[in-house]
């Protein structure tokens, strides 16, 4: 069935994309697992072999697209973060040490402001990936508000303020070729879907550059200085 589902998928968009995410997430240390796996049927059937196996399995049918191991948390200081972090790190050296036809490393960037954090500690991290000679994708990018206040202007001034910082640090690392982000509109936000302590009942979450009406909000403009920051240090009109 593993096989199965990637040849499927993979036959049917190979040539069309500029990247797999070839293995979402593969840490949770909180599942308890032996060395942080997070607990799933792959896991379950063919232990950690599974990631180098999927990569593998997709590189035989895709030629051109860049593979990628997806993984969340690693922006933060929080007990998450620093725990998936060094696994991450291991499990990419594993790989490239295996011959595994990996090319990069996405990382999430669900910004978290109620979380401690330390974005030129983390573009250190990214650096290390560089020099591997991986690319390294923001792959999942939003700023969850729901620590922040009530007032909309206030708050996105916040969302945008924590957005600038995160990108001013990360986006000096030559290695980031991409920022994604996890859906563009508020309106159809993931935070929308999760329930009460995560999600605040009495309010809507504003963490995209464009707000339910699709009118930009100062997350936009936030992401827009901090490219043409990044393109003006690399000396490009």
């Amino acid at each position: 069935m593993f096989d199965e589902h990637i040849d499927r998928v993979c036959e049917r968009y190979a040539g069309a994309l500029q990247s797999w995410d070839v293995v979402n997430e593969p840490f949770w240390p909180m599942d308890g697992e032996e060395g942080g796996w997070r607990q799933g049927p792959w896991f379950a059937a063919m232990g950690p072999s599974y990631v180098e196996r999927a990569f593998r399995r997709v590189a035989a049918i895709d030629k051109t697209a860049r593979l990628t191991l997806n993984e969340a948390q690693c922006d933060n200081d929080h007990e998450w973060g620093r725990s998936i972090r060094p696994l991450l790190a291991n499990l990419v050296d594993r790989l490239l040490d295996a011959g595994a036809p990996l090319h990069a490393v996405g990382l999430q960037s669900h910004l978290q402001p109620q979380w401690p954090h330390d974005y030129a500690a983390f573009a250190d991290y990214v650096s290390g990936f560089g020099a591997k000679g991986l690319e390294v994708y923001v792959s999942e990018f939003d700023v969850n508000d729901a620590s922040l206040p009530d007032d909309i202007a206030e708050r996105d001034r916040a969302v945008a303020a924590l957005a600038g910082e995160f990108l001013a640090a990360t986006l000096r690392v030559p290695a980031v070729k991409m920022v994604v982000n996890w859906q563009l509109s508020d309106r159809y936000s993931w935070y929308r879907s999760l329930k009460p302590p995560r999600f605040r009942s009495n309010r809507t979450p504003r963490p995209l550059p464009f707000d339910d009406d699709m009118s930009p909000t100062p997350l936009r403009a936030a992401m827009i200085e901090s490219f043409a920051r990044r393109r003006s240090d690399a000396g490009k009109p």
